[in-house]
């Protein structure tokens, strides 16, 4: 997903989250899930070039969740 984002000073920026997650139900009260976020600037520091990335090994997050309803 792209964003258009306007800074304090009025500037436009430009940027990208991409997630993904699947989760799977163990019980009806137990739901155990994996996932994977990456986010940042859409454009490369000379503004003109894509940084979109779906995976990057320093700004990306994979993520593991357990939830239990009472």
């Amino acid at each position: 997903q792209q964003n258009n984002r306007w800074t304090f000073a009025g500037n436009l920026t430009q940027s990208f989250e991409n997630n993904q997650e699947i989760s799977y139900g163990i019980t009806k009260e137990l739901t155990v899930a994996l996932g994977h976020k990456n986010g940042g600037n859409a454009l490369k520091p000379n503004g003109q070039d894509s940084n979109i990335e779906v995976f990057n090994g320093y700004t990306s997050t994979v993520y593991t969740t357990l939830s239990y309803l009472f």
